[in-house]
């Protein structure tokens, strides 16, 4: 057993010992600034990843505002399910994995229309709709 290490040694050692012989002091030189430039990206990443946890962490803990008034995170769920019947449309928590209802297009669309359509066409738009629901339900 001790002659196997001891072969593993000389081993590792011989390798060692051709790899450096094989490699002038110039290109190991590149090769370390290259991989101490690769360890800082991966350090200033893993930097930025710590303060998105932390910032997420802090956001459950976070005022929740709309329009003007503002929550506390555990108070504003407290009355969505107090308010249940109002607030249903508010949907439960959703599939990481789940599909999107409609293609990235349509999405942008959807958000353009916010913008580009008037408030009195909106309006309207809203009366013809639930028009068309009443008659359909007759």
């Amino acid at each position: 057993m001790i002659w196997t290490g001891r072969k593993q040694l000389e081993s590792a050692v011989g390798s060692i010992a051709e790899r450096l012989s094989r490699a002038d002091a110039g290109s190991l030189e590149m090769q370390a600034k290259k991989l101490e430039s690769e360890r800082l990206d991966l350090l200033e990443k893993l930097d930025e990843i710590r303060h998105q946890l932390t910032e997420a962490r802090a956001d459950e803990y976070r005022d929740i505002a709309i329009g003007g008034k503002s929550w506390v995170p555990a108070d504003a769920a407290r009355q969505v399910v107090q308010e249940k019947e109002a607030h249903g449309w508010i949907p439960g928590p959703v599939a990481a994995v789940a599909p999107l209802p409609l293609s990235p297009g349509e999405l942008a669309d959807l958000y353009r229309t916010g913008v580009s359509i008037p408030r009195e066409d909106e309006h309207e738009l809203l009366r013809s709709s639930s028009g068309a629901a009443r008659s359909s339900a007759i």
